[in-house]
């Protein structure tokens, strides 16, 4: 069976519902009410890297955050603690355990950093 996996950047917009919301609900930028219209297959695995840097299902429940920043243009990490990739780095081998066909990244420019996590496994097709 063809599966793909699709990594989603945190959103600045984001629905301020007080009860946890999953986090393809949670984040409501642009890429994420295309994906929301668009995602119908059950062959495609999403995960959602939050504004902490940490990686969770699409399905798992974020509770409300306010932005850390008052802007769009700070919005991202400044720096990458290498115990925050060395943890990504190890959720990211269990998952890839799984047989992924592909893997689309969809990291902006100020996620960048967190590439180095993709490039410490041994993967084929990814996208980014």
């Amino acid at each position: 069976m063809s599966r793909k996996l699709l990594i989603m950047p945190p959103s600045y917009r984001r629905k301020s519902d007080a009860k946890p919301l999953p986090a393809i609900e949670r984040y409501d930028g642009v890429l994420y009410r295309v994906l929301r219209r668009n995602l119908k297959s059950d062959k495609v695995d999403v995960l959602v890297l939050t504004e902490d840097l940490e990686l969770v299902w699409a399905e798992d429940q974020l509770p409300y955050k306010k932005p850390k920043e008052d802007s769009w243009s700070g919005f991202g990490p400044k720096d990458v603690p290498k115990e925050v990739v060395k943890r990504n780095v190890e959720f990211l081998k269990k998952i890839f355990e799984k047989e992924y066909d592909e893997v689309f990244v969809a990291l902006g420019r100020n996620l960048e950093k967190l590439l180095v996590i993709l490039k410490k496994l041994p993967m084929q097709r990814v996208h980014t």
